[in-house]
């Protein structure tokens, strides 16, 4: 039996990203187990890479990375390559931006991988290595010819119908009482900062409800969950299937049986819908409501005006769910003035949890172009600048404002997210995510025990920040 290392590139501090193993390997360590059963021993990985190598012993290793985390997916590549391990990488980074592969990734997977990571085992088992010849047979492949320049295949084909994947594979970690799913690949709208539409082009592709309510009973009946939340981009984008789960749901005596959180988006949202959701146990609805000002929001995403979103709030909340919204300071043409409308509307909304942020050009969006051309990113950089944990280094904020200066970005940032904590100080002992909040704070304090000793260490022997994860 073959040994495959999946690993994820993540912050270990960061206790968001140590909540929930990645479903994206969890849906392919099952294609590989249904297509080629018993013939592969596969571990999931997020830190202590190293480590992780030498007791595990791998005899391939496959890393998975979005573009915050892409300089750390090298250094995983580099550990793999001194044990003279082959290295797969993929996740929306390196299909948004596949020139970006670095020579320590033998070869890059764009896009849907469930049947792209067979045909490369098969390959692999066959030839023992990864030859340029035989990745050009493969559809959606990116990898570096002899003379390093960057060769693609033709893109992949999208797996139809969806119900043909198999459920992820949630044995390589952990599931708590909080778990989650994905019932559908890709979003109806093209937000100008959102990779993640560009990631699934096309028209948007939905597990049936059937399949949906499968999974939601393998989670009750096999881990006992008590809160599922829905990771679609957008769950309630078809609400005539929302009324089949929902029905599904009742006939199979789920209903009540756990909670659920989802995300909508303002100018979908309608009493009926509500109803829906409400009949389903779903308790807290996010939307990604951006901005309150006009001309922001226009330039963020389409189809979606400040008073929708508003009256999606309101329609929610009289429906009796927790409303979460994120919002985006720092568009190009913003300006300070406008960031307070949004202040504004925020203060006077409510929302039950807050997330703010400043606007990060991600790879394969509009932003990202816009970015590029000014010169603020480009295809090989410090990509550990496309994030940021417990506030903005306005020395290394990639800052898109025409108006506002970095620093002072990152003053207005601080008291946005100032307000942010004193709405979910008043709104977390009822919330959902309560459930989460013993594990949370542990790993936070964990966390920030680990950057105050790594700073000290930094200061007296030198060191990077990320030497836990590796």
């Amino acid at each position: 039996m073959k040994k495959l290392a999946f690993i994820t590139t993540l912050n270990p501090d960061l206790e968001l990203d140590l909540r929930q193993s990645s479903l994206g390997i969890g849906y392919l360590s099952a294609a590989i187990h249904r297509e080629r059963p018993g013939r592969y021993d596969i571990r999931y990985f997020t830190h202590r890479i190293r480590r992780a190598l030498d007791e595990f012993q791998p005899d391939l290793v496959a890393i998975s990375s979005c573009s915050a985390y892409f300089g750390l997916a090298r250094q995983f590549a580099q550990a793999a390559k001194a044990r003279g391990l082959p290295v797969l990488v993929g996740g929306i980074h390196v299909s948004m931006l596949p020139e970006s592969l670095y020579p320590e990734m033998d070869v890059a997977a764009l896009g849907e991988g469930e049947r792209t990571i067979v045909r490369l085992l098969d390959l692999w088992e066959e030839t023992g290595a990864f030859p340029h010849d035989r990745l050009r047979e493969i559809p959606g492949l990116a990898f570096r010819a002899g003379d390093g320049a960057l060769v693609r295949t033709e893109p992949v084909t999208h797996i139809t119908p969806l119900d043909e994947v198999p459920f992820p594979d949630r044995t390589l970690a952990p599931v708590h009482k909080h778990a989650y799913m994905f019932t559908s690949r890709g979003c109806p709208y093209r937000c100008a900062f959102c990779a993640s539409t560009r990631y699934w082009p096309g028209k948007v592709r939905f597990f049936s409800a059937e399949y949906v309510v499968a999974e939601m009973e393998e989670l009750l009946e096999r881990y006992d969950v008590s809160l599922i939340s829905f990771y679609d981009d957008l769950f309630c984008a078809n609400l005539a299937r929302l009324k089949e789960i929902a029905r599904l749901m009742d006939e199979r005596h789920l209903t009540g049986r756990a909670r659920f959180t989802c995300n909508a988006r303002a100018n979908i949202v309608s009493d009926e819908m509500a109803e829906v959701l409400r009949a389903m146990n779903v308790a807290s609805v996010n939307m990604g409501l951006e901005s309150g000002c006009e001309e922001t929001l226009a330039f963020l995403k389409d189809r979606v005006t400040v008073e929708q979103n508003r009256e999606a709030i309101e329609t929610l909340r009289r429906h009796g769910f927790f409303v979460s919204g994120s919002f985006i300071i720092g568009s190009p043409h913003e300006t300070e003035e406008q960031m307070m409308e949004t202040y504004r509307f925020l203060k006077e909304s409510p929302l039950a949890i807050t997330d703010i942020y400043v606007l990060i050009p991600y790879p394969g969006t509009p932003v990202w172009d816009y970015a590029l051309q000014r010169g603020l990113v480009a295809p090989d950089m410090d990509w550990s600048r496309l994030t940021y944990v417990g506030g903005i280094n306005p020395k290394t904020l990639v800052n898109l404002s025409e108006h506002v200066s970095a620093e002072r970005m990152c003053r207005i940032h601080r008291k946005f997210v100032r307000l942010g904590y004193r709405k979910i100080l008043t709104s977390i002992p009822f919330h959902p995510y309560r459930i989460d909040l013993l594990r949370t704070g542990v790993r936070m304090v964990r966390g920030a025990l680990r950057r105050r000793t790594r700073r000290v260490l930094g200061r007296l022997f030198g060191g990077g920040s990320d030497a836990s994860a590796i």
